[in-house]
């Protein structure tokens, strides 16, 4: 009988970390509100809120919903098309139902619906915990349940639940409130992804597992380098909280989002670079993160370097990986806080996959300066199997993800270059599978 090669160290302690996590889960699944099973894997699909801001309608929605089609990713996965703020009337109806803007969506949000559902796609929507949206459209507060069969009854697939215009008792307890839009999700009976967005107050990650799938670790995101790499780190400590069905959420993608920062007014008007977009990009598929794009699909064909990022297949299926277990900072290398030549910032992220492969993410992190810091250079970074904790002389596969190519087989290690804000992402694969 075959046998894979090698002690893995590190596989191994982070499946026991994840089968303890996982025997909590199974007890808090007996009062858990929704099935693991509407997305056993992170969602795909785009919001509209990091590119349109409040310019939204219907037929942005449905081109956008065509252009995921015709660009083929649909077929990669990405099939959540999400309608954020700003959608609705501001007046609800006679019977106390959210309504749609007559101008943004005269034909309503059922037709829309109807629409992006025969693409083979699913439509999500927006609305928020407190008495107002963060636009200040009407939010879901003393209206979840109404609100839940409304979103229900015009086939809405996914719901993310804002953060905005709270009471205080919203504020201090906002597990009560989302539980309570859980439940009311949950009696639709119908399959609705829960995306809780509360900005990571009061660590979601303990709580919103009970009811919701996905949770947002962070305040929001925007298209600036240095807080994409805050936004890395302060992944790092919640490895434990992914699962299959349930999923930490760092915010929607930034790739390929050009020239505003929709909530950061005082920051610089800018866009991530071709290399920290490839950089982001790769660390969402590592972390077991939601891939929800932000850009506008319609101009794809004037992205060629984007599209081929977005469209990577083996960063997908890193992404996909059903074990669902979150990539962990191994291995940090740099120089003093203080340097003024030969500057260093490199780190190692590594995530276990099924069939006992390992996904290994090398950064040149380099300054965290959103312009390019002339002290910092590409590196030559190595990967040793004890970084990995694996034995020496394991045999491993190795294969470059992001070049589609197989590096050959190694016994002990992996070097590569990598410019600053760049990153290589490999897949080391036991070699006794290749035989």
């Amino acid at each position: 009988q075959r046998r894979v090669m090698g002690d893995f160290h590190f596989f191994l302690s982070e499946l026991k970390m994840k089968l303890q996590v996982l025997c909590v889960a199974a007890l808090l699944a007996l009062v858990s509100a929704l099935p693991e099973s509407i997305s056993p894997t992170p969602p795909m699909g785009w919001n509209s809120w990091n590119q349109f801001l409040c310019n939204v309608n219907e037929q942005l929605i449905m081109d956008t919903a065509d252009a995921f089609v015709a660009h083929g990713l649909r077929d990669l996965g990405y099939k959540y098309i999400n309608i954020d703020d700003c959608w609705s009337s501001h007046e609800r109806d006679s019977q106390g139902r959210l309504q749609a803007d007559p101008v943004r969506f005269p034909h309503g949000i059922k037709y829309v619906a109807d629409y992006i559902h025969s693409k083979g796609l699913k439509l999500g929507i927006y609305s928020d915990l407190g008495e107002l949206t963060c636009g200040k459209f009407p939010g879901s507060y003393q209206h979840y349940e109404i609100d839940a069969q409304t979103f229900a009854d015009w086939g809405i697939d996914y719901l993310k639940l804002d953060f905005c215009n709270l009471r205080d008792d919203q504020s201090a307890h906002p597990d009560v409130y989302y539980q309570q839009m859980g439940e009311a999700l949950a009696a639709t009976k119908r399959d609705i992804v829960y995306s809780i967005c509360n900005w990571g107050r009061k660590q979601p990650w303990h709580w919103a597992s009970n009811f919701a799938h996905l949770w947002r670790t962070t305040i929001d995101i925007c298209p600036y380098w240095p807080w994409i790499a805050k936004t890395i780190d302060a992944q790092n400590e919640l490895a434990a909280f992914a699962r299959p069905g349930r999923y930490n959420d760092p915010d929607m993608l930034e790739v390929g989002v050009t020239d505003h920062i929709a909530n950061f007014q005082w920051l610089p008007e800018t866009s991530l670079t071709d290399t920290e977009a490839k950089t982001h990009f790769s660390f969402w598929a590592m972390l077991a993160a939601p891939l929800i794009l932000g850009l506008d699909a319609r101009k794809l064909d004037a992205m060629p370097v984007i599209k081929d990022i977005i469209s990577n297949k083996e960063l997908i299926a890193i992404n996909q990986d059903p074990l669902v277990i979150q990539a962990k900072r191994v291995k940090v290398d740099k120089t003093s806080a203080v340097c003024f030549f030969d500057c260093k910032h490199t780190e190692i992220w590594t995530r276990p996959l099924s069939e006992g492969r390992i996904a290994v993410l090398v950064w040149n992190r380099a300054s965290d300066l959103h312009e390019q810091n002339p002290l910092f250079k590409a590196e030559s970074i190595r990967v040793s199997w004890e970084d990995l904790g694996l034995v020496g002389g394991t045999g491993m596969q190795v294969r470059d993800a992001w070049l589609q190519k197989d590096m050959g087989l190694s016994t002990q290690d992996v070097t590569v270059t990598v410019d600053p804000h760049g990153c290589a992402v490999f897949v080391l694969t036991p070699a006794q599978q290749y035989l």
